[in-house]
């Protein structure tokens, strides 16, 4: 057997066992309905215990969720490879009169059916997304809430582009 088969052979393996740890991981400590979550590869979620989830979400490889100030997502709702969803950020409200800079936390909420698309979809602290099946296009950051449901959300900042049936 040559070596780099052996090699490809333990990596794979050790692949397998960081993902059954990492989904193990996730499910002990997210809240809501973590048995039917879809976990695939390998999501990066900081304070999982901050991390309320509905049923049948997926969590794609390479998302992150940021969860320090609590995110919500609703049933159904797929966080696609790349996103990221931040719940914290700096607090710029006085930001050149003092040498100390401090976070706020503060809540993201996904509602049903929503759908924050690959490659760098963003979701920054303190938007609620209440409308239901929303898609937020690929490099979208949404700056504001979505009250608007069967919508699709696009740009930087994010904005309505398409209304759906």
């Amino acid at each position: 057997m040559k070596w780099e088969t052996v090699g490809c052979l333990i990596y794979r393996i050790i692949a397998k066992v960081h993902y059954v740890l990492l989904c193990c991981y996730l499910r002990y400590n997210i809240k809501g309905d973590s048995k039917s979550l879809l976990i695939y590869d390998n999501p990066k979620v900081v304070c999982p215990d901050n991390l309320t989830v509905g049923e049948h979400c997926s969590l794609n490889e390479g998302s992150l969720l940021h969860c320090v100030g609590n995110v919500v997502l609703g049933n159904n709702v797929t966080v696609s490879a790349g996103a990221k969803i931040f719940s914290t950020q700096y607090d710029v409200s006085h930001w050149t009169e003092s040498e100390k800079h401090y976070h706020l936390r503060k809540s993201v909420f996904i509602n049903d059916g929503c759908w924050i698309c690959s490659g760098g979809g963003v979701i920054l602290p303190g938007v609620y997304i209440n409308g239901k099946n929303v898609i937020v296009g690929a490099n979208a950051v949404v700056t504001r809430d979505i009250n608007e449901s069967n919508v699709l959300v696009a740009g930087v900042p994010a904005k309505i582009v398409k209304k759906y049936e």
